[in-house]
């Protein structure tokens, strides 16, 4: 049903998404994988950007994929997030992160009048952490694309981050920042999630 708010629950945590006619955004999992071999076309979203026998970070069949889109942010409010509605706060230790094949191909090439990346241009993303009461704990910032100082740097393997920084969270979001680089396609955005590890329970 086009609109239609879906959630997927794993280990206490909820991944919400809302696919609403052409336009799709917040969290999935996704076994998709294929890698931009040029500038030609549509680029694939709801795949890694990779070149492997399985998609996972440690060879799994699926991943979480993180999209956010500005009219599904404005209409229906979903925006990648990682939440604990039970209201319960965790540790996140560490994750996978991987660009997409759509990042992966907007960076390298762009997309019909956005060009791709150029000298001095970088990408990061800035991870959230939330308590149960609404307060900022901490944050981590990736890197996904340095073409500063004749650098063509774009993330195009799956690489660990140590996510500790964030404290007990009861939510997590994302946040991009181009550095004045315009995204194509109408400034959507997405990244690739994998082994997202917890502290356990008994541990906090």
């Amino acid at each position: 049903m086009k609109g239609e708010i879906t959630t997927y629950t794993e280990l206490g945590a909820d991944f919400t998404n809302v696919e609403y006619y052409s336009y799709f955004g917040g969290a999935i999992v996704s076994s998709g994988m294929s890698i931009s071999t040029d500038g030609n076309g549509i680029p694939k979203q709801i795949c890694v950007a990779l070149d492997a026998e399985k998609a996972g970070a440690d060879g799994s069949e699926k991943y979480g994929f993180f999209v956010y889109d500005s009219f599904v942010a404005q209409t229906k409010k979903i925006i990648p997030l990682i939440n604990f509605t039970d209201g319960s706060e965790r540790e996140i230790l560490s994750a996978y992160f991987m660009n997409s094949t759509q990042m992966d191909q907007f960076f390298k090439y762009g997309f019909y009048s956005n060009p791709g990346l150029s000298e001095g241009d970088y990408v990061t993303i800035t991870i959230k952490g939330v308590d149960a009461q609404g307060n900022e704990t901490g944050s981590v910032e990736i890197l996904l694309a340095d073409f500063r100082d004749g650098k063509e740097f774009i993330m195009s393997q799956w690489t660990e981050t140590d996510l500790q920084a964030l404290g007990k969270v009861n939510k997590i979001s994302f946040e991009i920042d181009t550095h004045g680089w315009v995204i194509p396609n109408g400034g959507s955005w997405s990244i690739c999630a994998d082994n997202i590890t917890f502290k356990a329970e008994e541990e906090q």
